[in-house]
């Protein structure tokens, strides 16, 4: 019952409730379940709203402002978090948005006239890169080590994350317990 309240909220179809249903739904379902179901229907109000966004980080969730002056552009007013509204990763500026599911690794380095920018390198460019290439890219990260260091990080961080999202959405088979949906 509650899983197909949540797969309607998560479609933004949904019926008015009495105002004691929170009490007979956490009686029912637990606390968990609900708190999901009411963060579901936040982050969909919250979407319909142009000057509001959700923040996207998993521990927050939290109503974020909209610039008015920068397009795409979020800030969470808990916990201070800047990313684009299309994409939802950290601000990008006027680069375009990554593909959803691209590992990629960012650093803030002088360009040479006297600012700043942000360069971004993506698992596949790391993985085609020549040596040489490599060698270049690690002069944004303070040297090669570091580089590499913070790309297996990048790749550890997504298989756990894939990990996490394995185990929450999939049941173990009977006979010989691989994952399955």
């Amino acid at each position: 019952m509650v899983r197909e309240e949540c797969e309607k909220a998560e479609k933004f179809e949904f019926d008015a409730h009495c105002y004691d249903c929170e009490k007979v739904i956490v009686e029912l379902a637990g606390k968990e379940a609900f708190d999901r179901y009411e963060r579901i229907l936040l982050s969909r109000v919250l979407d319909t709203m142009e000057d509001l966004a959700v923040c996207p980080r998993i521990a927050c969730q939290k109503p974020a402002t909209r610039s008015q002056t920068t397009e795409n552009l979020a800030t969470c007013l808990v916990c201070g978090h800047s990313f684009c509204v299309k994409c939802r990763r950290t601000f990008h500026g006027i680069q375009p948005c990554k593909k959803k599911f691209e590992i990629s690794i960012s650093a803030l380095v002088d360009n040479g006239d006297g600012t700043w920018g942000l360069r971004e390198v993506t698992l596949l460019e790391y993985l085609k890169a020549t040596p040489e290439d490599k060698i270049e890219m690690g002069w944004w990260y303070g040297g090669l080590e570091n580089l590499e260091a913070e790309m297996e990080e990048a790749m550890r961080k997504a298989d756990g994350h894939s990990y996490i999202w394995i185990e929450q959405n999939s049941k173990k088979c009977p006979k010989c317990s691989i994952p399955i949906q």
